[in-house]
């Protein structure tokens, strides 16, 4: 590692987005001639504390991106630029479609976007429902008006409040602009696609002899998508299998021997072209046992079928994955369409010194689609309205065979005879009594087919955001200034899906027959039925689908309110300074309503998954107060020594009084070097949706461990766990449970301790060195009861714990007397521990080269441990270099990787300004490596051998930037110089065969901006 860090300093700027060390001392990089004015303040505003003051240094982590530094980046969304950086794991981002929600998220530290507190101007931005909670989607920040961006490690509760566990990410605007400016952007790939254009138009002008001042600001965006099928690495989708020992081809993917096992000589794990197994011919399973019997060519013998699919002409045959299987792939989105269009006015005026009113007014409108393949149409398990699956025996769709088999094997004749004699143990024969099914319904369990002739499913999330501020603000003589503010926002959210079917709708078509005159009609003709086929040759007509197809809406309004009054000043001289304090109040109301159709709830939507309404509020009462310290100066090893303290007592609703604080130290034995240390607490209150969603009850697979066929029963104190737990005897298939979710009032508030550590070095003006050490440990995480892993989690932390009666995990769930899991309550509680450590650095030089001056600002991360622990009776899992479930906190699966550099070197010379960046990250394991080992697990035999491991990646993008004639300023540049393409893995990836969020998943992209002042006042 330490060779890769020297070649990046050699490379001097695969470099970072001309990233600040934590001082704010240290200078811009060269601004372009003629951009929007800016004087510089009096006082200088560190994120992280409300003081003010000349000078200033922070005590935390802090690194700044600058707004020329997106212009390089080439792209216009906010998020696209800022995960790039070490200290962020990509959330929710333009290549989001399965799972995405049509916004963008950031994640601090890879401990979940809910823990980031994102700020402008140190307020709270806009509570929109980002992750479908109350989150910032941070697109919605006017990029126009950006100035500068703040990132600070650890947490900040103590200055912020709540939410503000891993960290700050606080976006500074412009606060003054004269003229008219006009910017204008494009995006695209090599290959045409993924065109991304913008424009924004700002204005801004003071008046009343400079007293008054006002900034408007236009915006518009439009991205084009593209699908998965563009892409070779994407146009298939990729799964775990059995394959031939040789046969991998130029992407990785290998000949499938559908083996199970996997044990013969010339048989390896590896990547296979694989699928869904919900297929368009349609095929059923479950139903009552023993399931589908054909004829075993032996007398009136009879064999179970373990799989079966419909063939044309209505024939039943075996089901053979993978070649069976549906390529879901080819109509996924790999980059999201999104329209944006925003409006914003900031205006103040200075009526006195002690008066100044100020307002500010935002308005966002988005629209996002995410596209999926055909519904799959799955009916008989897990629809509340469609239980179960029903064929009837004379439809014409079906083969005269089909009759038969369906007949024999699920059939009942008049006298409740079966169509077969004997059981698994002795065999199954023909009942020579049987005299066929009573009514010529047969019910063979769980009917499955993907519905190609309605079409891709897509979700389109519309969203208008709304934020109003008023404020006043001035000076109270003797060094005092305040400042209040209320604002009010409001998020409405609709998200319609089209393209669904409705599973009461499918069963109606599916009973079809011959009228007698030739035509094929429904057997219940209600609601204008038309009929299917979707036994082998699926024929759905365009009147068919138009019967079938429902098109559901979700619906979701956040609204916020915040008061807060601070005011700050000198409270009285010490011998190194003035003891500078701020004391403040503030109160904040959010509101959440989630209202899905009631086809989700009843069961009746295909092709969505379940959902639940939720709705409720919070409110908070909060007084806060900090101080800067002052403590020595000037002095032999004491250039400066201060200390920053700070309180904050919350008043929930929901959970009560908490306490959060801050003690933080700042030491400059020299003027060249700064050391600075902090000790906070921190914490995250639960959210509406996390108090209050309803309870969801749907089926599910519990992958009971007990259950032989998952072998995790493998030692005597396992066995003896699952006999104490009544789980002795079960089958060695997997069953079906009821499992319930929801909300809980019970919850209390996340608590975090976080240590930061550092050191700051500027032995010259041209050079700066950081270097930090964080710890963030949170205790009462808020999650999913058991964790994130479903019915697995609580199951499994019961056996592990000894299955003791009393043990929680083992209360959550019952079983019947035949062992099976019979109901499963894992509402939202307070059980996870998570935890984050690493080391981050900044390096910043500047120095004349060839007639010009030139810039190189290195940065990097170590990631140290980044552990989940899901509940006491497991140990954390360490997802630290991993990628892939049980990791990924915001994102089930997001790879974390250890290392991780981002550089910038920049020359500038006259008009000209030339930037090569350069990204890298180390490689990450399989997840699964890390969650077996937390239980005490040998290592899944079934990992690819090529896919255990995702690869590390350096990336290089160039852009050069030349001022014409003072006003105007012409960007250019390529993203992805080598045209790098992403590492490919199979049933742990996050979406297109790979982890989007970290590989480039577009390719090589050129960008050109122009940045024109139109005119000044």
């Amino acid at each position: 590692m330490a060779a890769l860090v020297s070649c990046s300093l050699l490379l001097a700027g695969a470099a970072a987005s001309a990233l600040r060390a934590a001082s704010t001392q240290d200078e811009p990089s060269p601004a372009p001639i003629e951009q929007p004015s800016e004087p510089e303040p009096a006082t200088i505003v560190v994120t992280g504390t409300r003081i003010a003051t000349p000078n200033r240094q922070s005590f935390s982590p802090v690194q700044s991106v600058r707004s020329d530094d997106f212009v390089l980046t080439g792209v216009p969304n906010v998020e696209q630029t800022l995960n790039q950086l070490p200290q962020l794991v990509p959330g929710f981002t333009n290549t989001s479609n399965n799972p995405g929600t049509g916004a963008a998220t950031l994640d601090l530290r890879g401990l979940g976007s809910v823990r980031t507190l994102i700020l402008v101007n140190g307020r709270r931005w806009i509570a929109n429902d980002a992750g479908q909670i109350p989150e910032i989607d941070v697109n919605t920040i006017p990029s126009a008006l950006i100035h500068r961006v703040d990132i600070v490690t650890g947490g900040a509760s103590a200055v912020y409040g709540s939410d503000a566990v891993t960290g700050v990410i606080n976006f500074i605007l412009k606060p003054t602009i004269r003229g008219l400016h006009l910017e204008a952007r494009q995006n695209i790939t090599e290959v045409g696609d993924s065109s991304v254009s913008s424009a924004d138009l700002t204005y801004g002008s003071s008046f009343l002899g400079d007293k008054g001042n006002v900034i408007a600001s236009l915006g518009w965006l439009k991205q084009r998508p593209s699908l998965q099928g563009s892409r070779s690495f994407s146009e298939f989708a990729a799964s775990d299998g059995c394959i031939l020992r040789g046969s991998r081809d130029e992407l990785g993917f290998g000949q499938a021997t559908g083996s199970l096992s996997c044990n013969s000589a010339n048989e390896e794990w590896g990547l296979v072209r694989a699928g869904s197994p919900t297929v368009p011919e349609s095929r059923f399973q479950g139903g009552p046992q023993p399931g589908l019997l054909v004829p075993s060519g032996i007398g009136d013998g009879l064999v179970r079928l373990p799989g079966s699919r419909f063939a044309e002409g209505g024939d039943i045959v075996p089901f053979l994955p993978p070649g069976d299987l549906y390529n879901f792939a080819p109509d996924n989105y790999v980059q999201v369409p999104l329209k944006r269009i925003s409006a914003n006015l900031l205006a103040s005026l200075e009526l006195s010194e002690a008066f100044e009113p100020f307002v500010e007014f935002s308005y966002i409108r988005t629209r996002s689609p995410q596209q999926l393949a055909p519904a799959p149409g799955v009916i008989g398990s897990g629809a509340d309205s469609v239980f179960p699956a029903l064929i009837n025996l004379d439809n014409p769709f079906l083969s005269s065979s089909a009759r038969q088999l369906l007949d024999i094997s699920f059939g009942r004749d008049a006298e409740g005879r079966r169509g077969f004699l004997g059981n698994p143990s002795t065999g199954f024969t023909l009942n020579p009594a049987y005299t066929g099914d009573a009514d010529g319904l047969v019910a063979p369990g769980r009917i499955s087919s993907r519905l190609t002739g309605l079409g891709p499913r897509q979700s389109n999330d519309q969203r208008d955001a709304y934020r109003g501020l008023i404020g006043l603000r001035g000076e109270l003589g003797r060094g005092w200034s305040y400042e209040g503010y209320y604002s009010r926002s409001h998020v409405s959210h609709d998200t319609r899906h089209f393209n669904s079917a409705s599973a009461r709708r499918l069963q109606q078509a599916m009973l079809a027959r011959d009228n007698g005159s030739g035509q094929i009609v429904c057997i219940d003709p209600t609601n204008g039925c038309v009929p299917i086929n979707i036994f082998g040759e699926q024929t759905i007509s365009p009147e068919a689908a138009d019967f079938l197809r429902i098109n559901p809406v979700e619906r979701t309004r956040v609204k916020e309110q915040i008061a807060e009054l601070t005011m700050k000043g000198d409270l009285f001289e010490l011998p190194a300074g003035p003891l500078k304090a701020v004391l403040g109040a503030a109160w904040r109301r959010t509101s959440y309503v989630f209202r899905p159709d009631n086809s989700f709830e009843e069961g009746d939507t295909l092709g969505f998954l379940k959902s639940i309404g939720a709705a409720g509020s919070t409110r908070v009462f909060e007084l806060f107060g900090e101080a800067l310290v002052p403590i020595v100066r000037d002095k032999p090893l004491a250039y400066d020594l201060n200390a920053e303290l700070g309180i904050r007592y919350s008043d929930y609703d929901s959970v009560g009084g908490v306490w959060t604080w801050k003690l933080m130290g700042n030491w400059a034995p020299v003027r060249e070097l700064r050391l600075r240390a902090g000790f906070q607490q921190a914490i995250r209150a639960p959210n509406v949706r996390e108090l209050y969603e309803e309870e969801l009850t749907d089926f599910g697979v519990p992958s009971d461990p007990c259950a032989p066929i998952n072998q995790f029963v493998l030692t005597p104190e396992l066995i003896e766990a699952c006999a104490r737990n009544g789980a002795a005897g079960l089958p060695l298939d997997f069953y079906e449970t009821l499992v319930t979710t929801g909300g809980s009032t019970d919850l209390k508030a996340e608590t975090a301790r976080t240590f930061t550590l550092g050191a700051v070095a500027q032995p010259f003006r041209s050079f700066m060195a950081t270097i930090d050490y964080y710890d963030i440990n949170i205790r009462d995480a808020i999650g999913v009861f058991g964790g994130g892993q479903g019915p697995l989690g609580a199951i499994t932390g019961c056996i592990l714990g000894g299955a003791d009666p009393a043990d929680p995990l083992c209360q959550a769930f019952t079983r019947g007397p035949d062992g099976f899991v019979r109901e499963l309550r894992i509402p939202t509680a307070n059980l996870a521990r998570l935890r984050a450590r690493g080391i981050d650095w900044q390096l910043s030089y500047r120095f004349p080269l060839l007639s010009g001056n030139a810039q190189i600002n290195l940065s990097g991360s170590r990631l140290l441990e980044l552990s989940v622990q899901n509940n006491a009776a497991l140990d954390p899992v360490e997802c630290a270099g991993s990628f892939g479930s049980p990791c990924g906190t915001t994102i089930l699966g997001t790879a974390a990787p250890k290392w991780k550099l981002f550089n910038r070197a920049n020359w500038t010379v006259g008009p000209v300004n030339l930037s090569l960046r350069h990204r890298y990250f180390s490689s990450t394991v399989d997840g699964r490596l890390a969650g077996n080992k937390s239980i005490n697990r040998p290592p899944p035999i079934s990992i690819p051998t090529n896919a255990v491991k995702l690869a590390s990646r350096h990336y290089f993008d160039a852009g050069v930037t030349f001022d014409v004639a003072k006003r105007f300023q012409l960007t250019v540049g390529v993203n992805n110089l080598f045209d790098t393409q992403p590492s490919l893995v199979g049933s742990q990836q996050v979406q297109a065969n790979t982890d989007p969020s970290l590989y480039d998943v577009l390719g090589r992209r050129y960008f050109a901006s122009v940045r024109a002042s139109l005119g000044s006042d």
